[in-house]
């Protein structure tokens, strides 16, 4: 399959994608005059709207490959472990979301309540954690689509990686996060009216519903239990700290505070409930990928690409074009969110901070737009390094986001935190917990993978709590 089509082919495809959504512009162009139109869409997003945006931006490049990944590799238990934390993390989140909305109705990001409720410096801490978050979500996406491109067309992971940045700068500096949002839009309507039915004509050229059966624990066949000696191996390994990481998932990503901020008061919740919703059903059908592969016991050189080795296999070359497609409009979609997060915090937080006394809406969609440009370079030297996998940047992300899971959490609970506590809390989690999880991973060790990622989520509460206490017990004995 290497070198299916040349690179004019993607090239090609890229331009359409890319002209349609600076054509779609045209009709959005008002929401880059002012501050609040292009880094919040106006706070005038409906529901259904929010909900499918909300669903596409979680949809990024896990949701196209791991779940077919998991599928193959270890069966229903891996895809068990990919889909449930994911569907309960947007759920979970969409009360503390709505929470926020009412605490802060005019508010733009929550590194901005971090610094009313706490500090500067703690707000320092979760704007580097927002940044990390987008560098690192952004990459992934990188990773993902350009090494499809690559295997596919034989483009070098550096071109392929600009190619989709600049499709992704192209619109979405014109119009900020509405842009983001019908993008998102077009994307789902992609993933369910092309996607999905690639994805049951594979099955049913593969065999249909009894090569799925015989697929569904696995190429090897031996993921039959969640409570089974493997199926706990997939847990500690992959279950656990997927878990940890999803489920904070949403609360160290300003790409959705933003859509909290954005959609109308009223509606949050119901936004973020559909959006689980509407996300279940991507990666519980393109894991069927997986399941035919294992039942075929079709041979992946490659098992991150199992998606794309499944239906070039039971499709033929059109159907990897027409998936092609749809991971490019996918992946591009998640980095348009990228950009528009890094946006907000640079167009609102940053300036505010640091730039000149008198705040501008010129000043701040200026910001913007230059935070934008800066997070695509980074992304694309952190894409670049030699031997970067997307399950490797998937983990890290996690780990980037539990690191504030608790402290962000508890404050919005009104738990009465001190601001040191907060800010030595995260220090230590990400300094000590970032570093043992990143080694487990490198050495294949699920010691310090799950030491890892329990030490990263459980030390910033726990140093937290503990330096309140403190604190409290010194301010009532001078009182």
């Amino acid at each position: 399959m290497e070198n299916l089509f040349q690179p004019l082919h993607v090239i090609a495809l890229s331009a359409i994608y890319a002209l349609i959504m600076v054509g779609v512009t045209y009709f959005v162009r008002g929401y880059g005059r002012n501050k609040v139109s292009f880094l919040l869409a106006g706070r005038d997003v409906g529901c259904v709207e929010s909900g499918i945006s909300i669903a596409a931006t979680w949809i990024w490049a896990p949701a196209l490959f791991v779940g077919a990944q998991k599928a193959y590799t270890e069966g229903w238990i891996g895809v068990f472990w990919f889909i449930v934390p994911n569907v309960l993390s947007l759920a979970l989140f969409s009360w503390f979301a709505g929470a926020v909305r009412e605490k802060l109705p005019n508010g733009f990001t929550f590194s901005e309540f971090v610094r009313d409720r706490f500090s500067s410096r703690c707000h320092s801490v979760y704007l580097f954690q927002f940044s990390a978050l987008a560098v690192s979500s952004y990459s992934l996406q990188l990773v993902a689509g350009a090494g499809v491109i690559k295997m596919l067309t034989g483009m070098s992971m550096f071109w392929s990686s600009m190619l989709l940045s600049i499709i992704a700068l192209s619109y979405t500096a014109l119009s900020g996060l509405k842009m983001s949002v019908v993008s998102d839009i077009l994307k789902m309507a992609l993933i369910f009216f092309i996607g999905m039915p690639i994805v049951f004509l594979a099955v049913s050229h593969a065999g249909g519903v009894n090569v799925v059966l015989d697929g569904i624990n696995g190429v090897s066949g031996n993921f039959t239990s969640l409570f089974s000696s493997s199926g706990l191996r997939v847990f500690l390994e992959f279950g656990l700290p997927t878990t940890i990481g999803l489920l904070n998932g949403p609360f160290g990503d300003q790409s959705f505070w933003q859509r909290a901020f954005s959609a109308k008061k009223e509606t949050v919740i119901k936004s973020f409930l559909l959006g689980a919703l509407f996300f279940a059903l991507v990666p519980l059908v393109i894991s069927l990928l997986g399941f035919i592969a294992a039942g075929t016991k079709l041979s992946i050189p490659s098992v991150q690409n199992t998606n794309v080795y499944a239906i070039y296999t039971y499709v033929g070359p059109v159907g990897v074009f027409l998936f092609l497609a749809i991971i490019i409009a996918g992946l591009v979609g998640t980095i348009e969110s990228r950009l528009a997060s890094i946006a907000s915090l640079a167009g609102h937080d940053v300036i505010q901070r640091w730039g000149s006394k008198k705040e501008t809406d010129s000043g701040s969609i200026r910001a913007g737009r230059l935070s934008m440009l800066f997070l695509t370079i980074i992304s694309i030297g952190v894409a670049s390094i030699p031997g970067i996998e997307i399950l490797h940047l998937f983990l890290l992300n996690g780990q980037i986001r539990a690191a504030t899971f608790l402290p962000t959490v508890m404050s919005i609970l009104g738990v009465r935190l001190k601001e040191g506590g907060v800010f030595w809390g995260i220090i230590v989690s990400f300094l000590v917990g970032l570093p043992v999880f990143a080694w487990g991973n490198f050495n294949k060790d699920w010691h310090f993978i799950v030491g890892g990622s329990l030490f990263t989520l459980f030390a910033s509460a726990s140093v937290a709590l503990l330096y309140s206490y403190r604190k409290a017990k010194k301010e009532q004995a001078l009182a």
